[in-house]
């Protein structure tokens, strides 16, 4: 087996002769990078996936890119981080390699137990047209699964939220904290678990951004897509519902693939009708109407006078108990068991 690491310090001297040794007195078959600079640990770690990173400890202090790779420190002494895999500097050679070695024995083992546990679901709920009730929608599904005892988290991309709409909380963070964390922290789950908001009456998991309008406007769609595939890849989650705004199409564009459902809510007026139409021949142009086959469609009926044929199509009243005045969502609402038996059903559907 060959043993992918990347060797990162500023004593060089040390590096060099460490890696010469891994290369070619050790028992086991090493492949070396060698990385001098914080600047080489933040490009090289974007072509890494089966590695794993050696680093000074000091090195390791004045990172603030994600690590989404195993670390081993090296250390003068007593550690600061007791919770990373760390070794002493000063040690032979070779029980240094027989430390990476059992590092990577436990990457293994934890790759097998995290593939035979890990099914996180990603729904993706848009809409083409403002005013459809995607957000709705959204949070709805969010409550539902809620229900069914799977450990959900919400996220609101919205670049106008209307903050306590469906969930309430005495939240200290929102999105835009957590985001701030993942361009300042390297573990982004940490800081995951302590941002999140709890929805006091369902207990389901939620993110939405500040409550002024377009917080989000500051933020890279691509650092966005960044952090959704990372929560998505490493977090405990069995479901995560993403209500994205008709503004982030290339987020959009970008999670379509490793979405298990896509929920589009369409306005079935004139207007909802030539946007949906529009998105579609997109759709068509990058090559992803593939993504239909696990699209439900929902069709928010607001203005009747358009005629369409939904023969073969389920249809879902409107019930004005879905949400109360409090902005909460009504279990025993018309809608909602209906939205949670379609849900299964896969069928699209009129609102």
């Amino acid at each position: 087996m060959r043993y992918q690491v990347m060797i990162c310090g500023e004593d060089q001297a040390y590096i060099n002769k460490l890696g010469h040794y891994l290369l070619t007195q050790s028992k086991y078959d090493f492949d070396i990078t060698y990385l001098y600079t914080i600047t080489d640990i933040a490009i090289q770690l974007k072509k890494a996936s089966n590695h794993i990173l050696i680093l000074e400890e000091t090195i390791y202090e004045s990172i603030s890119v994600c690590i989404n790779i195993p670390i081993v420190l090296l250390t003068e002494g007593i550690t600061n981080h007791p919770n990373e895999n760390h070794i002493f500097k000063y040690q032979p050679a070779n029980n240094i390699a027989e430390s990476i070695h059992n590092v990577f024995l436990e990457k293994k083992n934890s790759e097998i137990v995290l593939a035979k546990e890990k099914e996180t679901k990603l729904t993706i709920c848009f809409s083409p047209c403002g005013g459809s009730g995607n957000t709705t929608i959204a949070s709805t599904i969010a409550i539902i699964k809620n229900s069914q005892r799977r450990k959900v988290l919400y996220i609101n991309l919205e670049l106008f939220p209307i903050i306590n709409n469906y969930h309430t909380t005495k939240e200290i963070y929102n999105l835009s904290d957590y985001l701030v964390h993942t361009q300042t922290r390297t573990n982004w789950l940490l800081g995951l678990e302590k941002m999140i908001s709890i929805d006091e009456s369902t207990g389901a998991h939620f993110l939405l951004p500040r409550s002024h309008m377009k917080d989000l406007l500051d933020w890279d769609q691509e650092n966005l897509l960044e952090v959704i595939l990372y929560i998505c890849k490493n977090s405990d989650y069995k479901d995560i519902i993403v209500d994205i705004d008709i503004n982030q199409m290339y987020l959009l564009f970008g999670l379509l693939n490793m979405a298990s459902r896509i929920i589009y809510t369409i306005r079935a007026d004139e207007i909802g009708t030539r946007k949906w139409d529009l998105y579609k021949k997109e759709l068509e142009q990058i090559k992803e109407n593939e993504s239909m086959k696990k699209s439900v469609l929902i069709y928010n009926q607001t203005n009747n006078a358009m005629k369409h044929d939904y023969q073969s199509e389920k249809y879902i009243a409107y019930d004005s108990q879905l949400v109360e005045m409090k902005g909460k969502v009504v279990k025993g609402s018309a809608f909602y068991q209906s939205l949670e038996r379609i849900l299964d059903e896969k069928r699209n559907i009129i609102i």
